[in-house]
């Protein structure tokens, strides 16, 4: 045979087997054109997709996953352990009190111990034998137990503690555009109440037939209201009395079970009712809950928190609502107590009932506020009020009924609506030149004995200044403009001007 058939035979032979390898391994391709990674990674794949098209619910793996987060304090790591009889497992995770951080794992099928620490911070332990998903919150040690926890509205929770303490936090950015009625809760206290009776044995369901121990959590604030759990005194109202009297009687057994329709058991057997008590003994568990809730005395609202919940009922040294917040509920501190009271924010111009029924002891509302709504502070004791001149209007009802000791209107004010200082014993009252009109019933019910109206002011209502011990009218500009409704004003008819 001649060497080029040689030569030719040997390179056909060569030809074939690549042929042969492309065909059937093209694994061995890789290696041999150096993608020995591609390879490898090939058959890890396929080692994966043999695990991963196993059920990981089934009888060989469970997963653990979850969420964690920390109430208070910078952020920092936590360390989380899962560990059994065969396995220590412990990660690192990154947590912070505005932000929650998520983890997840794939674990064999068995019975583990889930621990998850960082110092400054109680220790949270789990067992966990089957899939679970859980929502870690590390409490400061600094803090006491927490009594009752949720989500508010959107992005913002609160926590509850044995210690009074309320807890405002947001978690991420609060997004306007994503606002839904989902999952929200009017009022914080009266949330933290129903949890409260809850985590304590008394149930309640928001429809159908009553458990032992009581109604609907409506029938509970209808009978109660926030200012139960608040246990504040405004204007001679004290909040957990009723309770406190009804639980007296029957603790001394002066109102049994057998004796409750008595004329004086009038006071249990309406709780009672209210409650949807069916049982004696829970109905006085229910009780004895309310009249030994903690009051809430310590508010911490963070900074990010931009949406602030119906806090109605907290006892506080100092609250400040400045002009990051955007959005509140109405009626946001109603039946509360309150040492100083500091508004700088434009939302506080559209949110009625503000502080209505509250104790006040500095009311300090700033330039960034230009109208007083509706009922602000309708029937609330106020001590000393400051009042930015970029204040403009005061609307129906703001001081209703309240008790200050004098007022200084503002300097830029134009509008006073209806009923807005009606019976609130004020002796004094010097209006701005800016004036321009006074609602119907604005200054009914006072102790106004002089009234200077100004050149601008070109509408009284009816019976604005009625029921006043006034002894001297001043109509600046023309004298004579209110002739015609003098008396449906309020004033006398002796100190009507001459025409």
């Amino acid at each position: 045979m001649s060497k080029n058939k040689k030569i030719f035979i040997s390179v056909l032979i060569i030809v074939l087997l690549i042929i042969l390898l492309v065909i059937f391994s093209p694994k061995l391709v890789k290696r041999l054109t150096g993608s020995v990674a591609g390879a490898q990674k090939e058959v890890k794949n396929e080692q994966v997709n043999e695990v991963c098209n196993k059920d990981i619910t089934s009888n060989y793996f469970i997963t653990l996953s979850g969420k964690i987060i920390q109430d208070f304090g910078e952020e920092g790591m936590a360390t989380i352990t899962i560990k059994n009889d065969n396995l220590v497992f412990t990660k690192e995770i990154e947590v912070n009190s505005n932000k929650f951080n998520k983890f997840n794992y794939v674990l064999p099928r068995g019975n583990y111990d889930l621990t998850v620490t960082k110092d400054g911070y109680k220790t949270f332990e789990s067992e966990i034998s089957d899939t679970k998903d859980l929502e870690i919150v590390l409490n400061s040690n600094s803090m006491s137990e927490i009594i009752a926890s949720s989500r508010t509205y959107y992005n913002t929770y609160y926590d509850y503690y044995s210690d009074g303490t309320l807890h405002i936090k947001a978690v991420g950015n609060f997004a306007s555009s994503t606002i839904s009625n989902d999952d929200f809760i009017y009022s914080v206290l009266a949330d933290a109440l129903y949890k409260y009776l809850r985590n304590n044995g008394i149930y309640v369901k928001s429809s159908g037939d009553y458990e032992p121990g009581m109604g609907t959590i409506e029938s509970l604030l209808a009978a109660a209201a926030s200012v139960t759990v608040a246990d504040v005194e405004v204007n001679g109202t004290r909040g957990r009395d009723t309770f406190r009297k009804a639980y007296a009687k029957i603790e001394s057994g002066e109102c049994t079970a057998s004796n409750i329709n008595d004329s004086n058991c009038d006071d249990v057997r309406s709780l009672y009712e209210n409650f949807g008590v069916k049982d004696f003994q829970n109905g006085k568990k229910t009780l004895e809950l309310i009249i030994n809730m903690p009051v809430p005395t310590n508010l911490i609202i963070d900074e990010n928190v931009s949406y602030i919940p119906n806090l109605a009922g907290v006892v506080e040294d100092e609250v400040e609502i400045g002009s990051r917040v955007f959005f509140v509920e109405p009626a946001i501190f109603m039946y509360s107590r309150i040492g100083t009271l500091k508004i700088n924010s434009s939302i506080f111009n559209s949110t009625p009932y503000f502080a209505a029924v509250s104790k006040i002891n500095n009311l300090m509302i700033g330039d960034k506020v230009s109208i007083i709504p509706e009922g602000a502070f309708v029937q609330s004791q106020i001590d000393n009020i400051s009042i930015s001149n970029s204040v403009v209007n005061i609307k129906k009802s703001a001081f209703e009924d309240a008790k200050f000791n004098g007022f200084i209107l503002p300097n830029n004010l134009e509008t006073i609506e209806e009923s807005a200082f009606k019976n609130t014993g004020l002796e004094t009252i010097s209006f701005p030149e800016s004036l321009t009109s006074i609602g119907d019933y604005a200054f009914r019910d006072n102790n106004l004995s002089s009234v200077t109206i100004p050149t601008n002011v070109n509408k009284i209502g009816f019976n604005s200044f009625y029921n006043n011990p006034i002894e001297q009218v001043t109509i600046l500009g023309d004298a004579t403009r209110f002739n015609d409704s003098w008396t449906n004003i309020g004033f006398p008819e002796s100190l009507k001007p001459s025409n």
